[in-house]
């Protein structure tokens, strides 16, 4: 036997067996942790606590928003979709679903829950959003160290306009938090989790996609990117991808069949693709306006406005798949019969997607948050900042693709969403999340050049990074700041509540912000000068507005309803009958002017 070697019976020494020494037994091993008290769940937790806070401090600030209990556009409809379902009458009676129906669900489940209030689902939102900041967290640790991660998860709970938006009863809140869910579980699939991880990420696409289905983009891109990775084994890629497309269209599949049922169309989930893609692409679209050309302001009147523009144009009755379909070829029509121009409009969208200008288009961001929300003026992380730094970590991602794919393909697919149609800051939104890992990626990328001491490519970062800064901070042609149309509203709410005086200050504001709405402020101040008596004053105001640029026809009919009304007060019957009959040329539906139409005509409203 040799030294050392194991006998029979114990360990040996040479050619003698010794026994074993006997030993006190030590303290047993400590168990580890629970997950929330190890470092990353201790992030975690500091991270949705902080954007929790964050958040419930700036709804709690903003209920001083006139508009707080008192929606207004896309904000109102969600709200009147979502009481129509508890109170039982079809929003769109017989029509598929013109808009995904998932929030005003989500709002109708708020309303049911906690009363009809207007806090109970903004705080709801407040959690959400908290809940998609600890995924950003969660995403960033997939790629990233735990500081750079860290400060990923930072930057969404004190990103100001993530927290504007959850104050607002839109759809971003819910959309974003069923993204980032979708992503993170993507992640783990892509980086060779299990098929449960396939299949969880399908179906959180899925949900994502009947709140807001421009997210199908990225779904599609995530399964092709699957096939494609795994392609030398074609079964195993047809699992993997196939699982996901199945899981994603789980939710789908019952509003397309209730589309059926109810509108009997075929609508995977809303008809407003075809005329969303015209808005945004047609002859003299600026790529930031979100109406209809001639249409109606909110979506329900140019919904029925589209309906009547294409069964005109068409000269037969259309279902909406139909009306969608010939949006949809007139904007082809546009791009390739004016290839110039159209190409032009792509590149002006490209760069208002990656420039730091906030385009409203329910109410002006920036104002009415730091108006109303102190807290938001001590919230550094925006636009501004984002873009810059998540175009340098998109560059950075790109010379290792494959890795970085669920980052770079998420991100790239919510620009491209956005700018093929029309970019508002709203729409922006779902790319912010990945604008922010992105960045995160490249600060950690720059800590480690620099203690590395990679001058080179330090530099050549440091002249991007200033470059794109330029870029994302000049304000493009005709993008004009928002003050003037936020005081607009605002003089309207207050002629709404009956005090012309405060009516009279906003607009007056609003004209000395700047000439962007010059017409309907200097309409809509002639009206309240009207109910104050004061008809000199209006007809100068109506004079001006009616000389101005109009953004719709309906502006300059509520400027000639205005000098009918003083016509009228004057005795001028003749001229009245004239000022109303322009009103109604250009606007067949004014109901006022009609009335005084008939009534000064004799016809008693026949």
């Amino acid at each position: 036997m040799l030294a050392g070697d194991p006998g029979p019976s114990g360990p040996s020494e040479g050619w003698i067996q010794v026994k074993p020494r006997k030993t006190r037994p030590g303290p047993p091993p400590e168990a580890p942790p629970p997950a929330w008290a190890r470092p990353d769940g201790l992030w975690l937790l500091a991270i949705v606590g902080l954007a929790l806070l964050l958040r419930l401090i700036y709804v709690f600030q903003y209920q001083a928003n006139p508009f707080f209990d008192h929606p207004i556009m896309d904000s109102r409809n969600h709200d009147l979709w979502a009481r129509s379902y508890l109170s039982g009458e079809p929003f769109l009676p017989g029509h598929p679903y013109f808009r995904a129906p998932l929030y005003p669900w989500f709002l109708a489940a708020c309303y049911r829950l906690f009363g009809d209030g207007y806090l109970a689902p903004r705080l709801a939102q407040a959690l959400l959003g908290a809940l998609s900041c600890g995924l950003v967290f969660l995403i960033a640790r997939c790629f990233h160290g735990r500081w750079a991660s860290a400060g990923a998860g930072l930057a969404a709970a004190g990103c100001w306009l993530m927290i504007h938006f959850d104050a607002e009863l839109l759809d971003v809140p819910l959309g974003l938090f069923l993204n980032l869910l979708g992503l993170y579980l993507f992640t783990r699939a892509w980086q060779g989790g299990a098929l449960r991880f396939h299949a969880a990420a399908g179906l959180a696409l899925g949900l994502a996609a009947i709140a807001r289905p421009t997210v199908l983009l990225f779904a599609a891109l995530a399964a092709a990117a699957l096939w494609l990775a795994n392609r030398r084994e074609p079964r195993a890629a047809l699992r993997r991808a196939g699982i996901l497309v199945a899981a994603c269209l789980v939710p789908i599949l019952p509003i397309t069949i209730r589309n059926a049922l109810v509108g009997g169309d075929f609508v995977p989930i809303a008809s407003q693709g075809g005329l969303n893609l015209y808005i945004g692409n047609h002859p003299g679209s600026d790529g930031t306006t979100a109406e209809l050309p001639g249409g109606m302001a909110d979506w329900r009147g140019s919904y029925f406005e589209s309906i009547a523009m294409a069964e005109q144009a068409l000269g037969r009755k259309l279902r909406p798949s139909e009306v969608s379909a010939h949006f949809t070829r007139e904007s082809l029509r546009f791009a390739a019969g004016s290839p110039g121009e159209w190409l032009a409009l792509m590149g002006r969208k490209f760069r208002l997607f990656w420039n730091r200008a906030e385009l409203a288009d329910n109410q002006p961001i920036r104002f009415f948050a730091e108006r109303y929300a102190p807290i938001a003026r001590w919230l550094p992380v925006g636009f501004g900042l984002l873009a810059p730094l998540g175009a340098l970590g998109l560059l950075l991602a790109l010379r290792d693709p494959r890795r970085f794919f669920p980052l770079w393909g998420y991100t790239a697919a919510s620009a491209a969403a956005v700018i093929a149609f029309f970019v508002t800051t709203r729409f922006k939104m779902p790319a912010v999340p990945g604008l922010i890992l992105l960045a995160a990626g490249a600060v950690e990328w720059g800590a480690g050049a620099l203690r590395a001491r990679r001058r080179g490519p330090l530099l050549a970062a440091a002249l991007a990074l200033a470059a794109l800064a330029a870029w994302t901070h000049s304000r493009p042609a005709g993008v004009d700041p928002q003050e003037a149309h936020a005081y607009e509203i605002l003089g309207m709410r207050e002629m709404e509540r009956g005090d012309a005086a405060a009516g009279i200050e906003h607009f007056r504001a609003g004209l000395r912000a700047g000439p962007r709405f010059a017409a309907g402020l200097h309409i809509r101040l002639g009206h309240a000068l009207l109910a104050r008596g004061d008809l000199a004053g209006a007809e100068r105001e109506f004079a001006a507005g009616l000389q101005c640029e109009a953004r719709h026809p309906r502006e300059f009919a509520m400027g000639t309803l205005g000098l009918g009304l003083i016509a009228e007060q004057r005795g001028d019957l003749s001229a009245a009958l004239a000022h109303y009959g322009e009103t109604l040329r250009l606007d067949p539906e004014q109901a006022e002017a009609r009335a005084r139409w008939r009534r000064l005509r004799g016809e008693g409203g026949r």
